[in-house]
């Protein structure tokens, strides 16, 4: 029973608006709860943000990645084609095996140190094309990708 009314006391905690968001007076209610006691609640009401005020991602999706963006925006670039002709098909957090990023060149040589970061695949007119970054490193385009290092790999700082 304690539980239950510590669960309903925490629920009915004042809500706190955010600073930018108009607010209406606040009004006093008062609510039974199951064990018979009484509650008073305060009741906030706050203005929903219009559409123009604060865009929302489309249903289901979340927000994107600014690395997607930047590589959305360079195969838009290299294709000669508008970035809504490419479709995002999947975005990894990946662990890089060396400073190749996962696209090592024949010949080069790289730091032996694993690096955290993404392998993005993207699609236009029916082709995949993946793009890797880590490291700070912008995205760019992987024609010849190697895997990533085995799941469980750790890198330097973790």
């Amino acid at each position: 029973m304690a539980i239950f009314t510590a669960t309903i006391l925490v629920a009915c905690a004042p809500v706190q608006p955010l600073a930018s968001e108009p607010v209406a007076p606040a009004t006093q209610k008062l609510t039974v709860v199951e064990d018979g006691s009484l509650v008073q609640e305060e009741v906030i009401e706050a203005a929903k943000p219009t559409e123009e005020s604060r865009p929302m991602p489309a249903e289901g999706s979340q927000p994107m990645l600014p690395q997607v963006s930047q590589a959305i925006n360079d195969l838009a670039a290299t294709l000669n084609v508008t970035t809504e002709q490419i479709e995002v098909v999947s975005v990894e957090m990946v662990v890089w095996p060396d400073g190749s990023y996962g696209c090592p060149k024949p010949g080069m040589m790289y730091t032996q140190v694993l690096q955290d970061g993404l392998r993005i695949r993207l699609a236009a007119d029916g082709v995949v094309y993946q793009y890797h970054s880590g490291g700070g490193r912008a995205p760019f385009l992987c024609n010849d990708p190697a895997k990533p290092a085995p799941p469980g790999s750790k890198t330097e700082g973790s």
